[in-house]
């Protein structure tokens, strides 16, 4: 939660490590998925299956049609 209240931001961009120069985004995660751990939990990282999947979307693709995929 701290993160959002820095940043404003509520989703993260999961980057796969040691790739720092064009850097891989393997997924994304978001706030309410992490919500859930206690002081213990956060101080580990967080499991890869609270990872979520990125939504393909087409470069051309109408910005309705993006947003739509995406919900």
């Amino acid at each position: 939660d701290r993160a959002v209240t820095e940043t404003g931001y509520s989703r993260f961009p999961l980057v796969r490590p040691g790739t720092q120069e064009r850097p891989q985004v393997t997924g994304y995660l978001h706030l309410k998925d992490v919500l859930y751990a206690d002081a213990a939990e956060r101080s580990q990282p967080v499991p890869a299956w609270r990872a979520r999947a990125l939504v393909p979307v087409r470069a051309e693709a109408e910005i309705e049609d993006a947003l739509a995929s995406m919900q």
